[in-house]
């Protein structure tokens, strides 16, 4: 290709803008190389005819696509700001709750062993206020004892006896159904020996039995001059999975005596009962309530009861003299399943779940 050099210096506007830069025009008609030889004269004209930058069309074109590429980058803008608000709403503070364990046993018994409090540490969750185990009727003495309407019942049997041998009470029945032995105790020996026993019977044998004698069983028959006495009493509200709790014994030749202190729940009752060979009368100690206090030829035996409130609690009597053997022992409270569960479905709110949780143990 030949090309003719040549020089353009007249600053016209040229695509846009003023220059005067030279400018190498390609000439297929030159015949001569050298640019010294140039003689092709430019102008304005001559110069938008052979350089050409873009047209308005071009610039039109250039702008909207610039528009399109804007209106594409707010609507990224737009998600973004969208998305960065909803975690600042997701990030403000809210309660922290604790996952803490029950220590109320029926809670456990219930399967629900925590719970969720506003303060880590033990739950401070109560059950609902419930009557724990009551006493029907009245303290009976005597074989027979009348029925007596309530809920979940148990029927303590007793037997106060200073037998005069080493007979026990083997077997006890009420209208036909066997009845339970709790405890027994004695002390002493001959006619100077006290012994005292308690059996029970849960409310399904209650509702089965034929009748409202009791039939007691000795192991030997107690000679004469033996004196035995019996008293019972009804109760309700009574755990009939497990009907006793902890139980204990003691015998001593004095004035007062004490058994081992017995563990407890909360709406259980403690039952004492005591013999002695010897006739006076007795005191309830350390709060227990007197309940019957029976006096036959050459023996003397008393009973009380104490609500308990989950407190150990030691079962101790005092008498005027002579040989003693005390029992003591717990009746367990029936868990009320449906005011509880009741309860329970408030105030265990499963929907602050979505608050913070931390989980602490015992």
């Amino acid at each position: 290709m030949k090309r003719l050099w040549s020089k353009y210096r007249d600053r016209r506007f040229f695509a846009g803008a003023f220059t005067s830069t030279p400018i190498c025009i390609v000439d297929e008609r030159a015949k001569v190389e050298d640019k010294q030889y140039c003689r092709q004269t430019l102008n304005s004209r001559t110069i938008r005819k052979l350089v050409k930058g873009f047209s308005f069309v071009e610039l039109q074109v250039a702008l909207v696509i610039l528009a399109m590429g804007l209106l594409s980058f707010a609507g990224l803008f737009r998600i973004y700001s969208l998305q960065t608000r909803y975690i600042e709403q997701s990030s403000l503070p809210v309660s922290t709750y604790y996952i803490v364990s029950q220590t109320n046993r029926w809670m456990r018994q219930l399967g629900v062993p925590a719970d969720m409090e506003e303060t880590a540490g033990q739950s401070p969750w109560t059950p609902p206020t419930v009557n724990g185990v009551e006493i029907i009727g009245s303290w009976v003495t005597d074989t027979t004892h009348a029925k007596e309407t309530g809920t979940k019942r148990a029927l303590v049997f007793i037997a106060h006896a200073t037998p005069g041998n080493n007979a026990t009470l083997s077997t006890v029945t009420y209208g036909g159904r066997t009845m339970t032995k709790v405890i027994e105790q004695d002390g002493g020996s001959g006619f100077n020996r006290a012994y005292v026993a308690a059996f029970i019977l849960n409310d399904a044998d209650i509702t089965a039995a034929s009748n409202t004698t009791f039939t007691p069983t000795w192991s030997d028959t107690p000679p004469p001059p033996a004196s035995v006495t019996y008293s019972s009493v009804f109760l309700q509200n009574v755990d009939q999975t497990t009907l006793t709790g902890a139980s204990a014994g003691s015998t001593v030749s004095g004035t007062t005596i004490t058994t081992a202190a017995l563990a407890n729940s909360s709406g259980d009752m403690v039952i004492e009962a005591a013999a002695c060979d010897v006739i006076g009368t007795y005191t309830m100690n350390n709060g227990f309530t007197k309940d019957i206090d029976l006096s036959v030829t050459g023996c003397d035996g008393g009973g009380g009861h104490k609500s308990a409130t989950g407190i150990d609690e030691i079962p101790s009597v005092t008498h005027a003299t002579g040989q003693q053997s005390l029992i003591g022992f717990v009746v367990r409270l029936e868990f009320p399943y449906s005011v509880q569960l009741d309860s329970l479905l408030k105030e265990f709110d499963l929907s602050r779940a979505v608050a913070n949780v931390r989980l602490y143990s015992n």
